[in-house]
């Protein structure tokens, strides 16, 4: 549960790469390319790092490099940072290089030359924005007028943005769960002037069942695809579909959870100890946990922060952690919401403790 609890390179699963030796010369190929970049960035070798980037452009067209080169190097570095064989530094050193130059090539892409503007956006709570930049670079290289608005954009201030772009499509992105919960809002509240709305990101690919509740049309698993899905969704509009909605009893939870959350968190503090490994970072495990509740609930339902605590549990066994540490402090914090939510917290607690047995049954 550290600050950094949610992976910060998480990205959509990298696209099938062409060919690694079409087009090499004097025996480069992209994963070797890839290899040099990788331990360049782990010495924290700037340079090393550039020249590799440069030399790989140089020898692969640019939607090879994006996927070969920058998107599968920062997953296997998050991956790295997950099993404890990252640091922290080394991971945001390679994301800063990675997004730089995404930015140049942005930067460098030639003017649009096909008619209608599309409207690229991170909702609120997410401030990854690899995914999205990936996009906009891919977009503007096929001819696309791309208005790139960048991480965490407030739903309020949309609707002058909306009516000064005009937009022909809105694309929103989300990497975890509750900024999933911020594209759902942020989607419905473009569905009143009537532009089409796709979406994705690594949050739908991992969550079953989450990308039914939004509306709009999903891109997929694929980013290179979704390029293409794009351009048909513009062209030919986008296939609705009908959404489940959230029901009024998970509705009438998720407000009472708010109301009290701050005496539940009040609640968790009082804990003498807690358990062990976890108790130093209780502040943010507290805080971690009552918006990951908030967006499950807000999305229809508890089971979608079961990937979270999953993704949690093989966590903390990276670090030694073992699960019982886990299983106790959801069992505390189920018991701090019956306390405070009575009967109208049934459903969280009952889900906290059903996970925490869970953790320690298998």
């Amino acid at each position: 549960f550290e600050q950094e609890g949610q992976n910060p390179l998480l990205v959509m699963p990298s696209a099938p790469a062409q060919d690694s030796r079409a087009g090499a010369s004097g025996g480069e190929n992209l994963e070797d390319l890839l290899a040099e970049w990788l331990a360049a960035c782990r010495r924290f070798d700037e340079r090393a790092a550039e020249q590799v980037a440069t030399t790989a452009l140089s020898l692969y067209p640019v939607e090879t490099v994006l996927a070969g080169l920058f998107q599968k190097g920062l997953a296997r570095i998050g991956d790295g940072w997950y099993r404890g064989e990252v640091t922290v530094q080394q991971e945001h050193f390679a994301s800063a290089l990675a997004l730089r130059r995404l930015d140049a090539l942005i930067a460098a892409a030639a003017l649009p030359t096909r008619r209608g503007r599309i409207l690229l956006a991170c909702p609120p709570k997410e401030d990854h924005t690899f995914s999205a930049l990936m996009l906009t670079l891919l977009l503007r290289r096929k001819g696309w007028d791309v208005v790139y608005l960048g991480a965490n954009v407030p739903v309020q201030q949309l609707a002058q943005t909306i009516e000064q772009v005009a937009p022909k499509l809105v694309v929103l992105t989300a990497m975890h769960l509750q900024s999933a919960a911020s594209l759902m809002e942020m989607a419905e509240f473009v569905k009143q002037f009537e532009v089409p709305v796709v979406f994705g990101g690594l949050a739908f690919n991992r969550i079953e069942g989450l990308a039914q509740r939004i509306h709009g049309e999903f891109l997929g698993d694929n980013l290179l695809d979704a390029v293409g899905r794009i351009e048909q969704a513009i062209e030919v509009g986008i296939t609705e579909k009908k959404t489940t909605p959230q029901t009024k009893a998970v509705k009438a939870t998720r407000d009472m959870f708010r109301e009290r959350r701050a005496q539940i968190d009040a609640r968790m503090r009082q804990q003498e100890g807690g358990p062990v490994g976890i108790r130093e970072h209780l502040p943010v495990a507290n805080g971690q946990l009552g918006n990951d509740i908030d967006a499950a609930l807000s999305l229809g339902g508890m089971p979608f922060l079961g990937e979270d605590v999953e993704w949690i549990r093989a966590y903390l066994e990276n670090l030694n952690i073992p699960p019982a540490a886990l299983s106790q402090y959801l069992h505390a914090y189920a018991k701090a919401v019956k306390a405070e939510m009575g009967e109208a917290g049934t459903t969280v607690a009952g889900w906290l403790d059903d996970r925490a047995g869970a953790l320690v049954s298998t």
